[in-house]
């Protein structure tokens, strides 16, 4: 962990590198990082918290009466800003089950950074 000498809330590296903005690293400036983490989705950031919240929850597969199969369906949804997620499309020759008998999807992004959530039906 970085160190933070002023007790504000930043760490120093981080304020230093930021010092265009008005931060100090040698002050503490509580109203000012207030405003920056307070402001921080806004500006397309996001807390580790957040990114981790994007996990699969463990779906619950009922058996179909009528073929005896289970069926699980995942859909894969794409964000830019974690705010907003649209349907993101998947075909079969993207798609394989490895000697591990996982599914793995292999896919390029125009995007420089986007964030992708599967989702269980």
């Amino acid at each position: 962990m970085r160190a933070n000498t002023d007790g504000d809330g930043l760490n120093d590296a981080a304020e230093f590198k930021m010092s265009a903005l008005g931060f100090d690293w040698q002050t503490a400036q509580p109203t000012l990082v207030s405003a920056l983490k307070d402001n921080a989705n806004s500006a397309g950031l996001f807390t580790t918290a957040q990114v981790q919240a994007l996990n699969v929850d463990a779906p619950l597969l009922t058996l179909n009466p009528t073929t005896g199969l289970f069926k699980l369906t995942i859909s894969v949804k794409k964000s830019t800003d974690l705010q907003t997620f649209s349907h993101f499309p998947v075909n079969d020759q993207q798609t394989f089950v490895n000697a591990q008998g996982d599914i793995e999807v292999e896919f390029s992004v125009p995007d420089k950074a986007a964030f992708f959530r599967l989702q269980s039906k």
